[in-house]
């Protein structure tokens, strides 16, 4: 059978932009009454590196098994290994959306700190998806996103190309003769000309 979407959820840790407060507790009851999907709660390792063992134990025991996981500060927060997984990203001004963009997918973004963020070069992300202003509006938007990720998809590529260059085939000599301008540019060795890729 086809198993539900998994959503991301990668909120900021200041909590004056983060939508941890208004958002986490409720999300994740949403999940647990809902088969509709699975659910990674991942927020930034920083949002909890000076909070109570208490705290992080109280929030560790809302993860279900094969439903929701809920992952505080281990590798996999900055290892990738969730943004290649979900199929849904949803947050708000973590710079994590990039990472979840290698592969252009559905993204939902909450307001929850009531920013003005039309034409503000600060908010560029929230033009790779819809973007909400209470919760419910996140779940309603969550259930469209698949749908709507038509509208979005042409600006989310143009960001990955723009954030992250050339990832194409050539994309390792590419970087490496940055390295060796870099290199030249500090040691005043002359050019010798660039690599080129090899291809097998």
């Amino acid at each position: 059978c086809q198993r539900s979407p998994i959503v991301l959820y990668n909120p900021h840790f200041s909590l004056d932009l983060s939508s941890w407060t208004a958002l986490a507790d409720r999300l994740i009851a949403h999940c647990r009454q809902s088969d509709d999907y699975n659910l990674i709660v991942a927020p930034h390792m920083r949002l909890f590196a000076n909070r109570s063992d208490e705290e992080r134990a109280a929030w560790m025991a809302k993860a279900v098994p094969d439903k929701i996981l809920v992952d505080l500060g281990s590798h996999r927060l900055v290892d990738m290994t969730y943004t290649k997984i979900a199929d849904i990203y949803l947050g708000d001004v973590s710079s994590q959306v990039y990472e979840f963009l290698y592969w252009p997918r559905p993204c939902v973004f909450f307001n929850g700190h009531g920013a003005e963020w039309r034409d503000n070069p600060n908010y560029t992300m929230w033009t790779f998806g819809a973007v909400c202003d209470t919760p419910e509006d996140v779940f309603a938007r969550l259930a469209k996103a698949g749908a709507e990720h038509i509208h979005y998809v042409a600006r989310q590529r143009h960001a990955k190309e723009a954030a992250l260059g050339n990832t194409g085939a050539a994309a390792p000599a590419v970087a490496a003769n940055q390295v060796i301008d870099a290199i030249r540019s500090l040691t005043a060795i002359p050019p010798s000309g660039a690599l080129q890729p090899q291809y097998r």
